[in-house]
């Protein structure tokens, strides 16, 4: 008895192949594209984070420095004004370059600010005064409104030095809101650490009052 064989026509089989091969390419290309939108994504949120990280730690820098940050000078430039030119009497809104002087000193100084009245930039809240360097920062007080209008204007600093003892600087502008007058105000002086000396516009003025005229004073209190 013969038996008859089926057989598959080889036209069908590479027709079976060439599906293959095509459903292949196709999981491959969407694994490619699934892989490309992964990355893209990555790198979006790495960016925006490291966008974000710059935002805070500029937040934080703002919050250390004035809108003039200030910084170590030479001691051969602190005595050197910014300005010549002469202010006009009696009006207080202005700006003063003040200098912690630390050049004969003693001990390193850590500053704190910790009160500050009627002032646009009261400066950097706070710095260090390694021996034998001085620290310079812009101030800008603030003559607007009722509260400071004709006001006396304060910047309050704690002084804690490596050794010797601690001091609180005060400067001081505006007295009885009256003509261009400044001082530096201090709790301990004449002590190892403590202020001994300061001048403000070319005058000496540590617990005393002086009448500022240059258009940008340099204000300066120095260590011992």
């Amino acid at each position: 008895m013969h038996v008859s064989k089926t057989s598959i026509p080889r036209n069908s089989t590479m027709r079976q192949s060439n599906v293959v091969a095509a459903v292949l390419m196709v999981a491959s290309a969407l694994v490619l594209l699934f892989a490309s939108v992964m990355n893209m994504a990555w790198s979006a949120e790495t960016t925006d984070s490291a966008a974000t990280s710059q935002q805070t730690l500029g937040g934080r820098m703002t919050s250390q420095q004035g809108k003039n940050p200030g910084g170590l000078i030479p001691c051969s430039s602190a005595s050197s004004p910014t300005a010549q030119k002469k202010a006009t009497p009696g009006v207080l809104g202005s700006d003063h370059d003040v200098v912690f002087y630390n050049c004969s000193g003693s001990y390193s100084l850590d500053v704190t600010q910790a009160d500050a009245k009627c002032m646009i930039d009261a400066g950097d809240s706070h710095f260090t005064v390694p021996v034998g360097t001085a620290y310079k920062m812009r101030l800008s007080d603030n003559n607007v409104g009722d509260n400071c209008s004709n006001r006396q204007k304060n910047v309050l600093w704690y002084v804690r030095p490596s050794g010797g003892y601690n001091s609180n600087v005060a400067w001081r502008h505006g007295q009885n809101g009256g003509a261009k007058t400044t001082m530096f105000d201090v709790s301990t002086q004449g002590v190892p650490g403590a202020p001994w000396a300061a001048v403000c516009d070319g005058m000496r003025c540590l617990n005393y009052w002086v009448t500022e005229t240059s258009e940008i004073p340099l204000d300066r209190i120095s260590f011992q």
